[in-house]
């Protein structure tokens, strides 16, 4: 619904600025003109007009609700819906896109065409949702949105959230409306009325891209969303060692998973009777630094590594990460975590945050995140140190300033930045909560409970990845209940893993290509003797390291700078 930004110039074209009901895409070939005419490609048409595009031995199939056209690169001959027709311009291809002749679809999509110059703009008619209907198949949820006419709609996707957005009528009133159904797969929908938009949001937890198609009298766009394939139970032979296999607490061991051979490192000590210990660490001082695992492994003295959790492109780690006691990050999703408590004991569990800021006098406030952006509209977020000198400003956020003493120093308001005090934190609330702490008053003492559900008591060391591989020595591999996207549940891939055996015994494991899938993996887990165990991050991150030397062969060619590790390091 929205509109690409930018046109690719082209010989013989005219490169265009494009918009589309008033906003530009993100699309890098947008349109061009040639012969006069605006030429729209197809990634536009799929991505900001809701056309379904497929192409199969150079023919190109448009579908638009109950409308279809059929055409050809070069050729004016196409067919429209039933009817042979001959077109003034022939539709042209650059690269893998095709650019479509605005004048053979502008009519059924009932656009409105400007432009200026080089600039054009595209306006579809205003939608108007009539109802949400869910429905539940053996291979899929369904959703269906009811449209009183067809509605171009603007698509695009979030880890966990699709979103279709089209323009509405100026004067139709903002709202906001939940729909919950009791579909694990697919519990709710937001539908939301902004500032001219609709926007529909479903929230899910399939692990494959949605599926989407429109269909005509009545107009209804559908949305399915597929269920995990059952696969079967994966084929692990027990660990046979191969060359080499030095090492007093390593070997390298041949697995056996569904796509063949599969090497693999082992590293293997009792926390208990040996001179070893584990813990985790950060690349940097602050969550924003990525280093390899040999490197982090050397700047901390560690005999030996393995790659940690899970990390967002710019560096900071998802999900809990606790540090000689100093919580980093907080847990995420309810998703498994190693704990190590400050008596030496280790365990593997599934666990939640439950935090709160405890103001002297005045009550307590949930605390939902630690050094991560707000992720609901009205939320407390606590940032330390190790987010950075400062918490930048933005509207309609409120930030205390916590000292090392627990008293607030200072307030500060929206869009103002609030340097984080050394040995302190910034509380940073927003919606209702900005309100909220924008009445604290200054020397007001704050106290920071931090929780795990359930309850772990004495935590003092922790690394949150996930999904759960071994529970009481059986496979209990749940992707989808820990909310992983199918990148990281779908498929063979070169992975890591921790596990604890019931004789107290650590283990660390990578995988190499041509990997394995989660079952496999923790069916190895299990044969090795773990009685819990938790997938680390894998593909190009995996990487285990002894004494220096990087053991396995990383799948991007060298080691990928990452944001955390489990170290090996003398007790």
């Amino acid at each position: 619904m929205l509109l690409p930004a930018l046109g690719m110039a082209q010989t013989g074209t005219e490169g265009v600025t494009l918009t589309v009901n008033g906003r530009p895409t993100d699309t890098a070939q947008a349109a061009l003109v040639a012969e006069d005419s605006l030429f729209v490609s197809t990634e536009v048409l799929a991505t900001d007009l809701g056309v379904q595009v497929q192409v199969e031995k150079g023919l190109w199939r448009l579908a638009y609700y109950d409308h279809t056209w059929l055409v050809r690169t070069g050729e004016r001959t196409l067919r429209h819906d039933d009817r042979e027709e001959q077109s003034a311009l022939a539709p042209l291809q650059r690269g893998e896109q095709l650019f479509v002749p605005l004048a053979l679809l502008s009519q059924t999509l009932q656009l409105v065409v400007t432009h200026d110059g080089e600039k054009w703009a595209l306006q579809s008619p205003c939608a108007n949702l009539l109802q949400v209907r869910q429905g539940a198949h053996e291979d899929r949820v369904r959703f269906v949105f009811d449209l009183a006419a067809p509605a171009g709609y603007r698509l695009y996707q979030e880890p966990g959230k699709v979103v279709l957005e089209m323009p509405v009528a100026a004067d139709q009133p903002e709202v906001l409306r939940l729909h919950q159904f009791e579909e694990a797969l697919a519990p709710q929908v937001t539908e939301s009325v902004q500032k001219g938009f609709l926007r529909i949001a479903i929230s899910h937890e399939s692990p494959e891209p949605p599926q989407f198609f429109t269909l005509g009298d009545p107009a209804r766009i559908v949305v399915d969303l597929l269920r995990e394939t059952p696969t079967p139970p994966p084929v692990v032979e027990k660990p046979r060692p191969v060359r080499p296999t030095s090492g007093d607490i390593w070997q390298a061991c041949q697995f056996t998973g569904s796509k063949g051979p599969v090497r693999g490192f082992v590293i293997r000590f009792n926390p208990a009777t040996s001179k070893w210990a584990l813990r985790p660490a950060l690349a940097g001082s602050t969550i924003m630094r990525r280093r390899t695992v040999s490197r982090i492994a050397a700047d901390n003295g560690a005999y030996a590594a393995i790659n940690g959790g899970f990390f967002a492109s710019q560096g900071p780690p998802l999900g809990l990460l606790v540090i000689d006691g100093e919580w980093i990050k907080a847990p995420l999703f309810n998703r498994a975590v190693l704990g190590i408590t400050r008596d030496g004991k280790y365990q593997i569990a599934n666990v939640d945050f439950d935090g709160q800021a405890l103001f002297e006098g005045l009550g307590m406030l949930p605390l939902d995140r630690i050094n991560e952006g707000h992720v609901t509209d009205e939320s407390v977020i606590a940032f330390t140190g190790r987010w950075g000198p400062l918490v930048v400003g933005a509207p309609d956020k409120v930030r205390l300033a916590v000292n090392a003493d627990g008293l607030v120093s200072a307030v500060y308001p929206q869009n103002v930045d609030a340097p984080i005090p050394q040995g302190g934190y910034v509380l940073s609330g927003n919606g209702r909560r900005a309100q909220t702490l924008a009445g604290v008053a200054q020397g007001t003492k704050v106290q920071l409970r931090l929780q795990t559900t359930p309850r772990w008591p004495d935590l003092w060391e922790a690394l949150g990845g996930g999904p759960l591989l071994v529970s009481q020595g059986q496979i209990a591999v749940n992707g989808h209940a820990e909310r992983f996207r199918a990148d990281v549940t779908n498929g063979c891939r070169p992975r890591s893993a921790v596990g604890l055996t019931a004789g107290g015994e650590v283990l660390l494991v990578a995988v190499e290509e041509p990997g394995m899938t989660l079952r496999e993996l923790a069916g190895v887990m299990a044969k090795l003797g773990a009685r819990t165990a938790m997938n680390l991050d894998g593909g190009g991150s995996s990487a285990i390291v002894v004494n220096g030397r990087l053991l396995n062969s990383p799948s991007d060619g060298g080691e990928r700078a990452v944001s955390n590790a489990l170290l090996v390091v003398k007790r």
